[in-house]
């Protein structure tokens, strides 16, 4: 797991304040910040509302294209829960 603390290059937050970041080359995104995003872009009718399996599927290749953290995005921003872990056994 990497400690290194990361901020929003958005809304200035830490990766300690929010649930995931999402790290590019030189900026970084929280999922609250993808969230008011895309809620922006649909309300402006420019990102269609992902209700279609086809989008959802269309998302998740992109998502795994460009790297295993934004899967999680993706489900944020579609207002998916994120998954609950298994307790170890």
């Amino acid at each position: 797991m990497n400690d290194q603390k990361m901020y929003c290059s958005f809304c200035d937050k830490s990766n300690a304040e929010v649930s995931m970041m999402l790290a590019g080359p030189s900026a970084h995104i929280c999922d609250q910040c993808v969230r008011v995003c895309v809620e922006t872009l649909q309300g402006e009718g420019h990102w269609p509302v992902a209700t279609n399996d086809s989008l959802r599927r269309g998302l998740m290749a992109l998502a795994a294209y460009i790297g295993p953290n934004c899967t999680t995005a993706v489900n944020l921003a579609m207002g998916d829960a994120p998954a609950e872990k298994e307790p170890s056994q």
